[in-house]
């Protein structure tokens, strides 16, 4: 037999339930209403040979009505060789198609691929709706005046990151793609924490029109007079705007992170022409666009974004180093950025 010739193949669903319910036909056209009748019959031959042939267990899995999942191949072959022995032994015809068990299978095959190519359709749409969210095609305009002083986001930045957020927190990850559910997640995650950060860190900007900036306390103190509170301020000022740095780094990482996910397990062309995710970056020695990724170590974990806290630290580290006097806490912006060149997080 061909399958083409079973004129099942054009009406094959995408649904687990769909193929359960023809094993649900097999076991009516085989003389049992129900898979407990029929489990029930069997039990009562007087021979363990038919206990153990058509065992309730089998029946279960494959007829369950929580079931979810498409049976194995092997509890479906399972399942229509009893069938078709119980058929016969009890006079029960049963035409050809329902006594070929490779067209079960394939009919199994089937079912699964299909599941498989609309959970591949439903994945590539969010990847499109998130890539339009978050304008990769626009990313390096987007962040462009964010790490150039006075440091923060253009109201539209804010915006367009709050409902990219919003939008990530509500819908439905492809499971069924582990690696780009994964990344997803974690993009999301680094999304959240910025935002977090930011609404509680920030204020209208004098300086920029629809802008925020990251607060700065120590305006509020004179040099002079208020040394040691100028010089607190200035310090968690600094703090501030280095871990702003960290977490739009880690937010370029992740997005790029994705994308190489995306390009792994739904689509190899996936911007494979428009390369890699940047940020332009100000210091004193110039302004400088640069580009974010996971290390291979990182890349390798499930979530490779270490936490709010984690960076944190890092920062906190990084101050202590790099401002151990009064003289260089005054130099405040002078290296909030390192030396230009492509950054592996």
């Amino acid at each position: 037999m061909t399958t083409q010739e079973t004129g099942e193949s054009d009406d094959v669903q995408a649904d687990p339930q769909w193929f359960v319910a023809q094993l649900r036909r097999l076991l009516i056209a085989c003389g049992a209403g129900t898979a407990s009748k029929l489990a029930a019959r069997m039990k009562k031959k007087p021979h363990k040979y038919y206990e153990e042939r058509m065992p309730h267990s089998t029946i279960s899995n494959a007829l369950s009505p929580l079931r979810q999942d498409l049976p194995s191949s092997e509890v479906t072959r399972r399942f229509v060789t009893c069938c078709i022995e119980y058929a016969d032994d009890n006079g029960f015809p049963l035409t050809l198609q329902d006594r070929d068990i490779e067209r079960w299978l394939w009919l199994l095959s089937r079912v699964d691929e299909e599941i498989k190519e609309v959970a591949h359709q439903a994945a590539v749409e969010l990847v499109v709706k998130w890539s339009e969210l978050i304008g990769l095609d626009t990313w390096k305009g987007t962040f462009q005046k964010c790490l150039m002083p006075p440091f923060g986001l253009p109201f539209a930045t804010q915006d367009r990151l709050g409902a990219t957020l919003r939008w990530m927190i509500e819908a439905d990850w492809p499971e069924q793609f582990p690696k780009v559910s994964n990344a997803f997640k974690n993009f999301r995650d680094v999304l959240d924490d910025l935002l977090d950060f930011f609404v509680h860190q920030s204020f209208f900007s004098s300086a920029a029109e629809e802008f925020y900036e990251i607060r700065d306390d120590s305006r509020r103190y004179h040099p002079g007079s208020d040394k040691e509170k100028f010089h607190q301020a200035e310090r968690e000022y600094i703090q501030n705007v280095w871990f702003f740095q960290g977490l739009l780094q880690e937010v370029n990482a992740a997005a790029n992170h994705v994308c190489d996910m995306v390009r792994t397990e739904l689509d190899s062309s996936f911007r494979a022409k428009s390369g890699l995710l940047t940020l332009t970056h100000y210091s004193d020695d110039g302004i400088f666009t640069r580009r974010w990724t996971y290390s291979a170590d990182l890349r390798g974990r499930v979530h490779p974004y270490g936490g709010a806290t984690a960076l944190r630290e890092e920062v906190l580290e990084s101050v202590r180093a790099a401002f151990a006097t009064d003289a260089q806490i005054a130099r405040r912006q002078a290296r909030v950025v390192d030396q230009p060149g492509e950054q592996v997080i």
